[in-house]
């Protein structure tokens, strides 16, 4: 639906969770500030680095969706964080619509480094959670 690859839909989730999230979804925050709002916190944290993602790629992206898809966008990511903790991060993904089977490659890739998976499951020495939103 978005075009995301698994990483590239982490890096949104960690710089528009928290308080961006809940002032897109109470509309102080108009919706035509998210690709700026993105691209502020991945410059501020370096968040591409963490995700291993193109900031670049992930901005056009973004900057194509007009803002009904920007509004499903932020309605995906807040289920992304609903079920995350649960699911775990590539079921909340696809769960939560914000990318489809085949945005899944055989490696999830956290702070540069890969986590192989094996069956579809993580290792179990893998990190379990996302780390956690600095706003």
């Amino acid at each position: 639906m978005f075009g995301l690859t698994a990483n590239e839909a982490l890096l949104v989730c960690d710089t528009i969770g928290g308080n961006h999230l809940s002032r897109y979804a109470t509309g102080s925050r108009p919706l035509e500030y998210l690709v700026s709002d993105v691209e502020g916190q991945i410059r501020m944290f370096q968040l591409e680095r963490r995700w291993n993602a193109d900031p670049e790629k992930v901005l056009a992206k973004l900057r194509v969706l007009d803002l009904e898809q920007r509004r499903l966008l932020t309605a995906a990511v807040e289920r992304f964080w609903e079920l995350s903790s649960r699911l775990g991060r590539e079921r909340a993904l696809l769960k939560s619509g914000l990318i489809d089977n085949g945005a899944l490659s055989g490696r999830l890739l956290f702070n540069g480094s890969a986590q192989k998976r094996h069956n579809g499951a993580e290792v179990k020495n893998a990190p379990t959670s996302l780390p956690t939103n600095r706003r």
